[in-house]
């Protein structure tokens, strides 16, 4: 608003009436569409400088110049009107404010738009709609959010800290990295203690230890990599291939009485077994939704699997399987960790087997397959020992087949050795699994019975004699052949000698009185006193017979 010079307020539309606005053009509305809404249309017109105006004509029916003005619209065309680009347009609606003179029978007279008056703004207002604002509101809302969110990730707008070695870095980098670093040192420590077991257990798998050790080492390496809640350690039967043992575990409840079983390819851990593959959960869902596999297993040997591996050897053949659930710390390749200790564990498992296959061969008898001579004198002297510390008796009982060298002159040493293969057989189907059977030398045979007194080593004694007299005999053609029988002698630590020559002598002796007191019998070794000290020991030779 501008005031003159009497002090009355001019309002914009005074001024327009006036022409103190420069370049600003009053137009007469003559439309007969704007009867109902009257629409006052004031153009800035763009002048060149020095340019001539252009006065309209005030009695043409449409008295806008060709080119100059735009035309008065009603008000839902003067936004499209205003293309030929005059100037800013300046509506408002004065179909309650206007007044028209000079209207004939003819038409519209010509007349002239009246001002509005600065008080008549209110009313003005209250015609607007509220969707043009609302519309504004929700642009001005996200617009302040982008602008929000791009202040923040300003680098001006971060806040930023300065760190040990004095260097001015952001705070939210620096968090970043203080958690990648975090990570790192994590890894890098499982990584460490990962080769730290590895060049331990490489040393641990010359075969010397045995499967029950091998295993609970390999529990220990996988508890320190993993740190799992469940961990199940299987060893495949050497009697049964088709059975895997469950050896040693973690978090769950074992039986002491017994070992839990897996048969191949039942379950999870039944079906690593069989393929020979390492499994986690990812790889056993896509395997039961394209393979159809079924992971049921018995109800009473569930567990909790996430990762599963085989122990493999020897051009891939299944020694075992290492089972780990409830995993708390998930290492960078956790599945080829893994894989790598249950290969390590499989070649141990391995290198054990040949290291006992080679040990029995050195150590038993070829013929019978009982240990030989130079092995039970090894095993003699444990028993001798473990019994005197332990306090316990521990007996011998030594025996030949009677009359033995005129059988092999009677049915040839084919015959014979098929004799003594039977008494190899009779003696393990006795004895107990505590029990030590060995050949001693030619048709004599050597037993230990630990934790045995002397009575209760004749009786044992006495069963294998009337077990092997029930044994029926054959030649090579498939003829029978005589009933085979022995003559034997007992001895027992500490009352018939307290070093293994002693107790050898005494149950030999034994063993010559059987044989001089008519065969077929056990003799019990009689206890050596002071007085009979300065007698020589009869010791009986089978080949004697």
């Amino acid at each position: 608003m501008v005031k003159e010079r009497s002090g009355r307020i001019l309002t914009a539309s005074d001024r327009v009436k006036k022409g103190h606005l420069r370049g600003v053009r009053k137009w007469p509305v003559t439309s007969h569409a704007a009867k109902s809404s009257l629409v006052w249309v004031v153009l800035f017109e763009r002048t060149a400088p020095g340019r001539p105006k252009e006065e309209p004509a005030s009695n043409e029916k449409d008295s806008r110049p060709e080119g100059r003005f735009s035309r008065s619209l009603p008000d839902d065309s003067v936004a499209a009107r205003s293309a030929r680009n005059r100037g800013p347009v300046l509506a408002a609606n004065l179909s309650k404010h206007c007044t028209r003179p000079g209207r004939g029978p003819s038409g519209p007279g010509p007349g002239t738009l009246q001002a509005v008056a600065m008080s008549d703004a209110l009313s003005i207002l209250r015609e607007i709609t509220i969707w043009p604002l609302a519309v504004l509101g929700v642009f001005a809302f996200f617009l302040g959010i982008l602008v929000g969110r791009i202040g923040k990730s300003s680098p001006g707008s971060r806040r930023s800290i300065t760190t040990d070695e004095g260097t001015f870095v952001d705070l939210e980098v620096h968090r970043e990295s203080q958690k990648a670093r975090a990570r790192l040192e994590q890894e890098n420590q499982v990584f460490s203690e990962f080769f730290q077991i590895l060049t331990d257990f490489t040393r641990e798998m010359d075969g010397r230890h045995d499967r029950s050790a091998l295993a609970r080492r390999l529990l220990e390496i996988v508890d320190k990599i993993f740190l799992p809640s469940q961990i199940l350690v299987f060893l495949m039967d050497r009697n049964d291939p088709g059975c895997l043992i469950l050896r040693e575990s973690k978090g769950i409840a074992m039986d002491s009485g017994c070992w839990k079983q897996v048969h191949v390819g039942e379950g999870k851990i039944g079906w690593v077994a069989r393929h020979g593959t390492a499994m986690d959960q990812d790889d056993f869902v896509r395997e039961m939704r394209t393979g159809g596999a079924n992971w049921a297993a018995p109800d009473h040997f569930r567990f909790n699997v996430d990762l599963c591996v085989p122990m493999l050897a020897n051009c891939r053949e299944v020694q075992g399987v290492i089972s780990v659930g409830g995993v708390t710390r998930h290492p960078k390749f956790e599945k080829r960790l893994l894989t790598t200790i249950g290969d390590l564990g499989g070649i141990a498992l391995l290198n054990h087997g040949l290291m006992e296959e080679k040990e029995k061969k050195a150590n038993s008898d070829g013929l019978t397959g009982l240990i030989n001579k130079r092995y039970l004198k090894d095993l003699l002297g444990e028993e001798i020992h473990k019994a005197e510390v332990q306090h316990q008796p521990v007996s011998l009982f030594i025996f030949d087949l009677d009359h033995f060298k005129k059988f092999n002159d009677n049915h040839g040493h084919l015959t014979g050795d098929l004799v003594l293969q039977g008494t190899a057989k009779v003696l393990r189907r006795t004895l107990r699994d505590t029990d030590i059977a060995a050949r001693w030398g030619g048709e004599e045979f050597l037993v230990i019975l630990p934790n045995t007194p002397k009575e209760g080593a004749w009786t044992a004694a006495e069963k294998i004699r009337e077990a092997l007299g029930k044994q029926p005999f054959q030649d090579e053609d498939g003829h029978p052949v005589s009933r085979v029988t022995l003559s034997g002698g007992v001895a027992t630590f500490p009352e018939d000698g307290r070093q293994q020559t002693e107790l050898v002598a005494a149950a030999d002796k034994a063993l010559y009185v059987a044989k001089k007191t008519g065969r077929n019998r056990v003799v019990k070794s009689e206890p050596t006193f002071f007085s009979d000290s300065g007698e020589e020991p009869i010791v009986g030779k089978g080949s004697a017979a």
